[in-house]
């Protein structure tokens, strides 16, 4: 793109200097200067990230699963959905092997009931500072320039 638009503008000064030479105006240059000048990128606002809050809040109430999902809302907001994919996946992977545990190992009764719990919060709050510290730098980012999170 850049080789074309700098070869039309060769092509362009060569006419103009030819039409110069013959006395003619050179009015396509200017138009070429004038569509070079406008913008094309639009200004868009970002979307602040959950808080931290959020991720504590998720691990304690719903867990490793709960969690992941916020993670994986503010690795989309980021735009790094990409890089972060490792991650989700290896959250959703302990939510999963949380909840076959639980129906596996333990006997559902009231107190593998308690276990699970608190085994479920134990990794949601893992998953939780894995993700603090993925995104630790929006976070940090959020708190200097004192922008507000969605919640």
């Amino acid at each position: 793109m850049y080789f074309r638009t700098n070869q039309a503008a060769n092509v362009t000064a060569d006419r103009d200097t030819n039409a110069l030479e013959s006395g003619e105006e050179p009015e396509q240059v200017a138009l070429m200067r004038d569509d070079l000048l406008t913008t094309t990128l639009e200004s868009t606002e970002a979307k602040p990230i959950l808080p931290v809050g959020a991720l504590i809040g998720a691990a304690f109430f719903g867990g490793a699963l709960a969690v992941t999902i916020i993670g994986g809302d503010n690795a989309r907001r980021l735009g790094r959905s990409n890089k972060d994919f490792f991650w989700v996946l290896l959250g959703l992977a302990a939510g999963i092997a949380t909840l076959a545990i639980w129906a596996l190992v333990l006997e559902p009764d009231g107190f593998a009931r308690s276990n699970f719990g608190i085994l479920n919060r134990g990794v949601g709050f893992a998953i939780a500072g894995l993700f603090y510290m993925v995104h630790r730098f929006a976070y940090r980012a959020m708190q200097m320039t004192g922008r507000q999170s969605p919640s």
